[in-house]
């Protein structure tokens, strides 16, 4: 395995993780994850939306992790595009409210890993499409 290849399934995969396990907190902690976006002044019906959406995510990460054919190229960018604006936008959010560094760690890590895997991924797709 080249080096690009496994920078690509690392961040993936991590990113993956990290959507599921952030996606699984919105319904398992529904009341804490409520008064949070409360607090971050979203509205209380925006929480179960996001967490649906980390979800679709986590599955077409999965099938760009696994090269699956059926999910196009255009849907894998959006997929890529999404969550950077999610990660960005919880990012601002955070930073808004004055929240201590470690609670918008994440929002970083998110913004890092799919940018990382992003890259690795163009990479790939380019020497496969040579």
């Amino acid at each position: 395995m080249n080096k690009t290849k496994l920078i690509f399934s690392i961040t993936t995969s991590i990113l993956a993780l990290m959507y599921l396990g952030g996606g699984s907190r919105y319904f398992l902690e529904f009341q804490e994850m409520s008064d949070i976006f409360t607090t971050l002044q979203f509205p209380r019906w925006l929480h179960p939306l996001l967490g649906v959406t980390k979800f679709m995510a986590v599955i077409s990460l999965l099938t760009i992790l696994f090269n699956v054919k059926a999910n196009p190229n255009r849907l894998k960018e959006w997929t890529y595009a999404g969550i950077f604006f999610n990660g960005t936008l919880a990012l601002i959010a955070h930073l808004m409210i004055g929240e201590p560094f470690e609670l918008y760690v994440p929002a970083i890590m998110v913004i890092v890993f799919v940018i990382i895997s992003r890259i690795s991924w163009g990479k790939l797709n380019n020497a496969t499409n040579l």
